[in-house]
């Protein structure tokens, strides 16, 4: 299907006709001339209008601009040094600075964000004015100039940047809205070697949308182009494109039960010819796809069933990522159960290939559960499932009678991974009880008098163990990884903490039947000190040990601590320390009881190699 003002890629054969066909295109390229101008005058007034009465610069919402000052100014100033210690020595550069000015300007509070940096690597200077954006607003009126984005619909302009201008218009007097934009997408590039030319794109676009009550439709047209240039005589087969979406979104409530909703678009997609001479357009393609999006939710038992098709062809200049070609429907369910249960799930499934006219084909079936349980006890939980499959076929090669075929059972490669996760969580809260066994939560004595808070602190034990498997279905699993951790937490007292675990980590190979396991424990205490707490105090010491089910392999020691202290309530200072100790077993030791009848000298020897690292740095950050 061809654009109603695209030129002809047949002529007419008599005068009279091609006259007429001339003048209509014509017609309508001024009509399209004068859309463009009308919409980017449109966008820059908004933008100049709103801009002395409200501004947003870089996403900062301003409102009475009249009353505040001038000129104002903020910032950070903060220095680093750090220093790196090994033994044995491996690294070049064992010191390192740096120092760094941030500067936040506002005129009449439009912020103009400045930021300096100078260090061992040399000097640094970051600026806005290379790439401006001013987001200006006033009420329901909202500019967008410079370079920005917008999104208007997932079919259609879906938050790519560009050059340019639009507005919103949302009053809230009218159950109407409109949005406008007109920019440039993308530079012109001549390429090299190692990449493609691209060609200067333009674009513009609008919305009309429609809200009453629990109603809602939105319309909206994307229309963008390419120009030739030089780029059009490179050997590259790159060719100019033009792309026209138009698309909708839609949402209605019945009887507050059910919600039904829709999306989608159609697409048109046209490129020139590669033989084309300077200022024809031929086009060679020109298709039009749809994509459609529906969506059926029943709002009181928390059901949900979602469709979405994209056609082969389905291309949208407006999108970072465009590709068509998918069809997928999903189902799920969310709700409670007596306040305290939680319940959530959603199957889904997709393939490609509408067509059948590629010679690969995939499926996709992905599920995931949550459970969830908690209450004002002490007990808590959650539990998690996820699972994507993914059936991948090559479909049967049309070879002549005779020919060699360069496979012989192409319907043998197929293959279907799957790839599963789960999760639980589990947590019981103890303790907080007074010297006469109550509760806080208990209440205070009737005579006014207030309880000691002697009694035993706070508890918080917790469990936490994940699993993740990859393998293709009908084999063995190419790796799982098992993790688990207990830990506990507890108060010693005031702004004083103490937190301690256990953890686990497995790596196992069914394929070569090797596991690799980290496993140690791990220690940490927090204190605040001084009655402002400006004083705070953190010490962590950790041991992991990693080993093979026969073997031995390596230790990992680290012991840090921190000190941080804020004073005249703009100034910090912090110092971090750690000290890293690991040491490696070359040849292994064994551990398999089997090998206690070994002589001495059919016993592995065990080469260890140690390794030290030290890490200090030192901080200090004023604001103002």
């Amino acid at each position: 299907m061809a654009f109603p003002y695209s030129p002809k890629a047949r002529p007419a054969p008599g005068r009279r006709q091609n006259h007429r066909q001339t003048r209509r295109r014509r017609l309508l390229l001024w009509l399209e001339l004068i859309l463009k101008t009308g919409l980017l005058a449109a966008c820059i007034g908004a933008g100049a209008a709103t801009i002395g009465m409200g501004a947003r610069l870089s996403a900062q919402e301003l409102s009475g601009l009249s009353k505040r000052k001038p000129f104002t100014i903020g910032g950070e100033v903060n220095a680093e040094f750090s220093s790196f210690l090994s033994q044995p020595k491996n690294f070049n550069r064992p010191f390192s600075y740096l120092l760094n000015v941030s500067l936040n300007p506002a005129i009449y509070g439009i912020s103009l964000p400045l930021q300096l940096s100078f260090g061992q690597d040399g000097f640094n200077f970051k600026h806005p004015f290379n790439l401006l954006q001013l987001t200006p607003s006033y009420k329901w009126v909202k500019a967008y100039i410079g370079r920005t984005g917008m999104s208007m619909s997932p079919y259609g302009l879906a938050g790519i940047g560009f050059d340019g201008a639009g507005m919103e218009l949302t009053p809230d007097f009218l159950p109407v809205s409109l949005s406008a934009m007109f920019g440039r997408l993308q530079k012109e590039d001549v390429g090299d070697s190692l990449r493609p030319p691209t060609y200067r794109r333009l674009a513009y676009g609008f919305k009309v949308g429609w809200t009453h009550e629990k109603q809602q439709l939105d319309v909206h047209f994307f229309h963008a182009w390419e120009n030739g240039g030089k780029t059009a005589d490179a050997p590259t087969g790159v060719l100019p494109q033009r792309n026209l979406v138009l698309s909708w979104q839609g949402r209605f409530t019945i009887a507050d039960i059910v919600t039904l909703g829709s999306e989608g678009g159609v697409s048109w997609l046209q490129r020139k010819t590669a033989g084309g001479t300077e200022g024809t357009t031929l086009p060679v393609s020109d298709k039009a796809s749809p994509g459609l999006s529906f969506k059926l939710r029943a709002a009181a038992f928390g059901a949900e069933l979602a469709y979405e098709r994209q056609g082969a062809q389905f291309y949208s200049m407006g999108r970072y990522y465009s590709g068509g070609d998918l069809e997928s429907v999903s189902l799920g369910y969310n709700g409670d159960f007596k306040q305290r249960w939680r319940f959530s799930g959603r199957l889904g499934y997709q393939r490609d290939n509408l067509r059948r006219d590629r010679q690969s084909r995939m499926n996709r079936l992905a599920a995931d559960l949550q459970l969830q349980y908690a209450s004002d006890g002490p007990w808590e939980a959650s539990v998690s499932y996820s699972n994507f499959m993914t059936h991948t076929r090559l479909l049967p090669m049309q070879v002549e009678p005779g020919a060699y075929a360069p496979i012989p059972h192409p319907d043998s490669l197929r293959n279907t991974q799957l790839s599963q996760q789960a999760q639980a969580r589990f947590s019981y809260r103890f303790g907080h009880r007074d010297s006469r066994g109550h509760r806080p939560s208990d209440g205070q004595p009737q005579d006014g008098t207030t309880r000691p808070a002697s009694g035993s602190p706070a508890h918080t034990l917790s469990f936490d163990f994940s699993f993740q498997e990859s393998k293709l279905v009908g084999e063995q699993a190419m790796n799982d990884y098992f993790s688990a951790r207990l830990s506990h937490q507890t108060g010693l007292g005031k702004d004083c903490r103490l937190n301690t675990a256990l953890h686990a980590q497995a790596a196992y190979q069914p394929a070569s039947k090797t596991a690799e396991i980290y496993t140690g424990p791990s220690v940490g205490f927090s204190k605040s000190f001084l009655e402002d707490k400006s004083l705070n105090l953190n010490i962590r010491l950790q041991y992991d040990l990693g080993f093979s089910p026969r073997a031995l392999q390596s230790g990992l020691a680290n012991l840090g601590t921190g000190l941080g202290y804020r004073f005249a309530k703009r100034h910090q200072i912090d110092l971090s320390l750690n000290l890293r100790f690991k040491h490696t077993l070359g040849n292994g030791r064994s551990a398999d009881a089997s090998n206690t009848t070994a002589t001495t000298a059919t016993t592995a020897t065990t080469a260890t190699a140690f390794r030290t690292d030290f890490t200090g740095t030192l901080r200090y950050a004023y604001r103002f």
